[in-house]
């Protein structure tokens, strides 16, 4: 079975860069744990507003192929 699509996620980015929050806004059931898994895993450069690293939230789109 191929399924395909885009998986949208909601993703809080902490102070150190790393995914302290996930939530998915759209995409297929069957998707949407792989690619759940995968996103927590990345590191991101810390964002700084004035100088000071703050959180950020960003939506994400992921296309996996399996």
């Amino acid at each position: 079975m191929k399924i395909r699509g885009v998986v949208q996620l909601a993703v809080v980015i902490g102070t150190n860069g790393e995914i302290e929050e996930v939530r998915v806004l759209s995409g297929h059931p069957l998707l949407t744990s792989s690619v759940l898994d995968a996103v927590r895993s990345w590191k991101y450069q810390r964002t700084l507003f004035h100088g000071k690293p703050t959180k950020v939230l960003t939506i994400v789109a992921v296309s996996p192929s399996f």
